[in-house]
């Protein structure tokens, strides 16, 4: 592999990498910082997207599925897609499976993030997955004994935390 895991690069951590069928590096990469401590999973809180945005391992097609909603104004997924931190302007929402992997990981991230200056540590709390639940909920990941997720109102409020891919 040319880049490993806990590598600051591309705007970010990289928490996750593996190799296509063409023996090409893929990987995600993690923000450094919170893009929200309290922050609603979307506006449009009691319809169902349905499968587009009920993937467990895809938060890019999850994240343009919630602000494609008819009347989305405000979500978790487009503060990520709004972002520009790190120079990058392809962030998104995680998915609930993205975020297990990001925990799987917290060690080689802490790590990272400790030193970087400005960052701030993946707190002990939950954060929004872009995994759709159900009609009036979605996933949530709570990062404190990595063995804790479940769904929630979408209307609740919980911590956002960018990812982007390579």
């Amino acid at each position: 592999y040319k880049h490993f895991l806990g590598e600051q690069f591309g705007g970010g951590v990289i928490f996750e990498l593996w190799k296509d069928t063409l023996g090409i590096e893929h990987g995600h990469i993690v923000d450094v910082i919170d893009i929200s401590s309290s922050h609603i999973w979307s506006n449009v809180n009691q319809e169902l997207i349905g499968r587009k945005a009920e993937n467990p391992t895809d938060g890019i097609t999850n994240s343009n599925a919630i602000v494609a909603q008819n009347g989305h104004s405000n979500s978790a997924a487009l503060i990520c897609k709004n972002s520009t931190n790190g120079g990058q302007n392809d962030w998104y929402l995680p998915s609930i499976k993205e975020l297990n992997s990001l925990w799987n990981n917290y060690f080689v991230v802490e790590k990272t993030l400790y030193q970087i200056s400005g960052s701030t540590q993946l707190t002990k709390g939950s954060y929004w997955s872009s995994t759709e639940y159900l009609d009036f909920t979605a996933w949530y990941f709570y990062f404190d004994d990595g063995d804790s997720y479940g769904n929630d109102n979408k209307d609740a409020t919980y911590r956002v935390r960018a990812i982007r891919s390579f």
